[in-house]
């Protein structure tokens, strides 16, 4: 059975092949997480191969990429990280899957009614916002809060964490008030606000895949089956519910 590891902290990767199965080695932006989650139960079920998928930020991943891990697709949080990877001979040309929706979870009693009020309320000490560099959300966070001319004013509130996995599970255990987040969490935490952020004020989180290198035909083959697996009915509808546009 597919084994989701997630990370919280940088970690060295190493290959959970099993021999003698058919497996796919799959690195995914940690936004992904539940959906893709979701989809591969699916889809090994109808397949019989076998997934083994590594969480983290988009950047964080294609620098292992680029140091030698051994991944078979690669499922980033943006085009830009597939696309330096293209450019540099890695894998095929990216491909868009989804697209990812921005949006301010906060963990309080009182109810707001508009995004201004919850990141300026003296209630809200700590809001949390993903790696400004590695983590494309958290790139699109910084972007609206910039546009919005917010950043000077908040900046002693922010909290960066890893990806926008570490920024969900701040916000399950409450070490912070308010985060910046992926739509698809949503769906996954309770007694929560939603609001989504405008996507006037940021750059489109298109999420891209990249088919990497593999001198094994076989794995090859595995990956064209996901990636054909994705375009249907089902694994939309998958995408759709955790919040992404298709």
């Amino acid at each position: 059975m597919r084994n989701g590891i997630y990370f919280l902290t940088l970690i060295l990767f190493c290959s959970c092949k099993t021999p003698g199965k058919n497996t796919i080695n799959i690195a995914a932006a940690s936004n992904m997480q539940f959906a893709l989650d979701s989809i591969l139960v699916h889809f090994e079920k109808d397949f019989g191969i076998d997934c083994q998928v590594t969480y983290g930020a988009s950047g964080m991943i294609t620098n292992q990429i680029k140091n030698g891990a051994p991944y078979d697709i690669f499922f980033s949080a943006n085009m830009t990280f597939p696309q330096d990877l293209y450019h540099l001979g890695f894998g095929n040309k990216p491909q868009v899957y989804a697209q990812g929706q921005l949006i301010l979870m906060v963990n309080s009693n009182q109810k707001y009614n508009q995004i201004e009020e919850i990141l300026f309320d003296k209630k809200i000490k700590r809001i949390g916002i993903a790696d400004l560099k590695t983590a494309p959300y958290g790139m699109a966070a910084k972007e609206y809060i910039d546009n919005q001319g917010w950043w000077d004013k908040l900046e002693s509130k922010i909290i960066i964490g890893e990806n926008v996995g570490q920024i969900n599970a701040y916000l399950k255990s409450n070490a912070i008030d308010a985060g910046f987040t992926s739509a698809s969490y949503f769906a996954k935490l309770q007694n929560t606000q939603c609001f989504k952020i405008d996507q006037r004020y940021y750059q489109p989180i298109n999420q891209a895949y990249i088919v990497l290198n593999s001198k094994k035909q076989q794995e090859n083959i595995f990956v064209k089956e996901l990636t054909s697996y994705l375009k249907n009915e089902r694994a939309q509808q998958i995408l759709t519910y955790f919040g992404y546009r298709i």
